[in-house]
Order: structure tokens, then C-alpha cells, then sequence
């Protein structure tokens, strides 16, 4: 039976208030190792440490910012020679879009109570290997892995939640959809402005080298940029399709800038179902393996703000992969 090691976030949005009653069920369980830090840099080092001592499954109890320097330390410093370890993402923070897509249901104390009695029982647990979303800066700093980005409408809409909704306690689940829909109305209304605007980009499908000069590779205002491993993001929406013949197992979604008939455009952008005439009016969603951005614009990566050298392509892939465990 693998060896459950557990990374504690305690400043993570619900263990600020119920980290106390994870900690005594820890207690109860002498078999788990535990290791509690809000430094994310200390990682590598904790899974090194857990390396040594043969933990298999490591569960990450805190919120998508949490997650991501997990599967980072992960993939960025294990032995390539060896197995890494799974992981179960426990829902400890605001936003917890990767839990609720690849993580053990429920409230922490509720999913690991869940997980160890499967375990105590001889229960089988599922098990997925699933792809992961990584971003490439192009600047020599090392690799983030994640599993979801967005930028322009999606960064201004963040960084307008995060000063708007954070402070009166609103869910980070929702966060962002408020801020959006604040957007959305103001352009409905004939008020554009504030996050309803264009941000010139260049994008491409595949490596850009700069001064290339590919047709696909020219520079275009763009309103929207999203891009996933998972099925589905905030309050169960679903902003993607696939008007391509590409496979790949990144999800991306780009609308550009001016969005038109964006009233007519929110619910079938939203569930994933576009309408015919959206192709021509700007509004494209594929799959594919990586793409690559050159862009002033910020990127927000599972919560956390990255901004790019504008002379620099970034590059968005979606090659590597991890296993997750659920119950």
C-alpha cells in the first residue's frame, strides 16, 4: 500500500478558518506524513523529502495556486527515470477549478475522511493520467505547469473581481464571472471601456520564432484568450468546441476584438455550442498539442499573474501529463 503524504496550505482560503480540525484528524492518522507551508518554493524540496521516504500518493490540500506549484515541483524536479508520485487535489481555496474538475469531492476533511476509509476497506480509488497545461515564458525562468490561462477580457475581469468581490468575501468560483458579466453589460449598453478592450497579439498554433513571418502568425486585437486541460471551468461553463480536425489535448478558445453581436454570442460561447455565423465573426475554439503568444498582456495561470516580455513568444502546451486520484 503506497505511503500518503500531505502538503498543507494553511493560508489557503478555507484553511484560514477550519485548518485546526484537519489538523486533528492528521493527528488520528500516525501513517501520514504532513507538512504544512505557504512558501511555494519550499516544494521541491518536501517532494524530494517524501521521494526518500517512498510516499506514492501526495495529497495537495489548498486552492488552485497550491496545485499548480505542485504539479510544477512535480515535473520540473523529479528523476525522469522514475514514477513520480500521484496527487489528489484537495478544494482548499477560493477558485479550487482544478478540485472540482480532477480532485477529491467535497470539503478537505470531507474528501480525505472519504479517501481514508476507501483505503482502510481495500476499496479501489480511480485513477486518471491527465494531461497538463505548461507556460513556457521564453526567458529562461523555469516552466509553470498548471491547467488552465486566460487572458485580455479574462486577466482585466480577474484583477476587477480580486477589487471588487474579493473584499465583501464573494466566492472565488464566481469572482470572475461577476467581473465579466459587469463587462458584458457595459458593452450592452453602449458603455465599452475598463476590461472591454482590444489587445493586439500574436498567436499561433505550434513554436513562433520571432521575425517569423507565417500568415497565421500575424498580429490581430484579440477580446478574449482561454486555454485548458480540463473539461470545464468556473460555474460549470464549458467555452469550447472544436471547429478544427486537430486532437490535441489542449482546449483553446479566442474571440476577437471588437466581439460582434456579443449578446447573441454569451450563451452559446458559454456552453460551448456556437452558432454558424459565429466562426466568421471572430469567435474560434480548437484543439491542439501547443500554441504560442507574443503579447504585452498579462496572463493569469490558475490564479496566479504572469506578464510576458512583449518581444518574447510564450508558448502554451498541453504535452505532459500526471495521474490524479478521485473518490
Amino acid at each position: 500500500m503506497r505511503k500518503i503524504g500531505i502538503i498543507s496550505n494553511p493560508g489557503s482560503h478555507h484553511n484560514l478558518r477550519h485548518m485546526a480540525g484537519f489538523r486533528e484528524m492528521i493527528t488520528s492518522q500516525p501513517d501520514l506524513l504532513s507538512v504544512e507551508t505557504d512558501a511555494m518554493v519550499a516544494l521541491p524540496e518536501i517532494f524530494a523529502d517524501f521521494a526518500r521516504r517512498d510516499v506514492g500518493l501526495i495529497l495537495i490540500n489548498g486552492g488552485d495556486g497550491t496545485a499548480q506549484a505542485a504539479m510544477t515541483a512535480v515535473l520540473n524536479h523529479g528523476d525522469a527515470s522514475e514514477t513520480p508520485p500521484s496527487l489528489a487535489v484537495l478544494p482548499a481555496g477560493r477558485t479550487n477549478l482544478i478540485a472540482h474538475n480532477i480532485g477529491l469531492a467535497g470539503s478537505p476533511e470531507v474528501g480525505l475522511a472519504r479517501l481514508l476509509d476507501r483505503r482502510r476497506a481495500g476499496l479501489p480509488l480511480e485513477e486518471i493520467s491527465h494531461p497538463v497545461l505548461s507556460l513556457d515564458l521564453g526567458d529562461g525562468s523555469p516552466i509553470t505547469h498548471g491547467m488552465f490561462m486566460g487572458s485580455a477580457a479574462f486577466y482585466r475581469g480577474t484583477m476587477m473581481g480580486r477589487d471588487s468581490f474579493y473584499p465583501v468575501g464573494a466566492a472565488g468560483s464566481v469572482v470572475v464571472g461577476l467581473s465579466l458579466g459587469l463587462a458584458v453589460l457595459r458593452a450592452l449598453v453602449g458603455r465599452p471601456g475598463g476590461i472591454l478592450q482590444g489587445h493586439p497579439m500574436t498567436l499561433t498554433p505550434g513554436t513562433l520564432t520571432p521575425g517569423g513571418d507565417s500568415e497565421a502568425a500575424r498580429e490581430q486585437d484579440y477580446f478574449l484568450i482561454l486555454a485548458t486541460t480540463l473539461d470545464r471551468l468556473i460555474m460549470g461553463l464549458s467555452p469550447f468546441w472544436n471547429d478544427g480536425d486537430g486532437d490535441g489535448p489542449l482546449r483553446l478558445t479566442t474571440v476577437r476584438y471588437p466581439p460582434p453581436r456579443l449578446a447573441s454570442a454569451l450563451l452559446p460561447l458559454a456552453r460551448g455550442r456556437p452558432r454558424p455565423w459565429m466562426a466568421a465573426s471572430g469567435y474560434a475554439s480548437r484543439r491542439l498539442g501547443e500554441f504560442t503568444l507574443l503579447s504585452a498582456c498579462p496572463i493569469v495561470f490558475d490564479g496566479q499573474i504572469f506578464t510576458p516580455d512583449p518581444a518574447v513568444p510564450v508558448t502554451i502546451s498541453g504535452d505532459r501529463r500526471l495521474s490524479f486520484l478521485r473518490c
